[in-house]
């Protein structure tokens, strides 16, 4: 599979004006969705900045790699952490779930801040490689650094703060959603394991494509609920 400035640009253009589509209807119908209602425009950022990562990769920019790729992983490794979980938390009515949610959702943020600050500050805990015409971002984590911890530690905490919310969630839109998330993830990881971080970013930014359906149906929320 290949992907481009060209290819990173085109989910762009789409996602951004159909992330602004959901926010309007999510403002009409009901309010509680707007934070998921931004997805699709928040992926469509993400994507913006690595087209320019392609651009600046093209041109032999260093400065511009940095930067974009700094773009394009604060939305992968700091703010889905949080917006997700705390997406589910907004849309959510049992209170028990609720508190769970936001839970998840502190930790998440917490979580991304361990992961994304440090580049900030140590620029050589990020290198950028071409590998089969995607990006593969080869980032030093200090969990992975750890000799009692499992290998991929820090991606399995990620999976588990970024999906379970959306699992548990008695929505059913988001059960699928979630369970959409799984299954690019593991594709992903089979297929695409040498650029993992660039490629499920694309398919999830995809997939958000499917707020539209949620966003319609919020209109009716009972129409949503888990049966009980």
């Amino acid at each position: 599979m290949c992907f481009s400035a060209s290819a990173s640009f085109t989910a762009s253009v789409l996602l951004i004006p159909t992330g602004i589509y959901c926010l309007r209807e999510a403002a009409t119908k009901d309010k509680t969705y707007l934070a998921i209602a931004s997805l699709p425009l928040f992926f469509g950022i993400q994507q913006a900045f690595e087209g320019l990562l392609w651009l600046g990769i093209a041109s032999n920019h260093t400065q511009t790699v940095h930067s974009a790729a700094l773009g394009f992983l604060f939305f992968s490794h700091f703010f889905w952490l949080f917006w997700i979980p705390g997406s589910a938390y907004s849309v959510e009515t049992n209170q028990l779930l609720k508190k769970v949610l936001a839970i998840f959702t502190l930790v998440g943020f917490i979580y991304g801040a361990c992961l994304y600050l440090p580049l900030l500050n140590y620029s050589d805990w990020l290198e950028i490689h071409v590998i089969e015409h995607s990006i593969s971002y080869r980032i030093n984590f200090f969990f992975n650094n750890q000799v009692f911890l499992p290998k991929d530690f820090s991606w399995i905490v990620y999976m588990l703060i970024v999906l379970i919310p959306l699992f548990i969630c008695s929505n059913r839109s988001f059960n699928l959603l979630g369970a959409l998330m799984f299954i690019s993830a593991m594709i992903t990881y089979l297929v695409f394991s040498y650029a993992f971080i660039s490629v499920w970013c694309f398919f999830a930014a995809i997939i958000s494509i499917y707020l539209i359906y949620i966003i319609s149906q919020s209109a009716n929320p009972e129409s949503n609920q888990l049966l009980s």
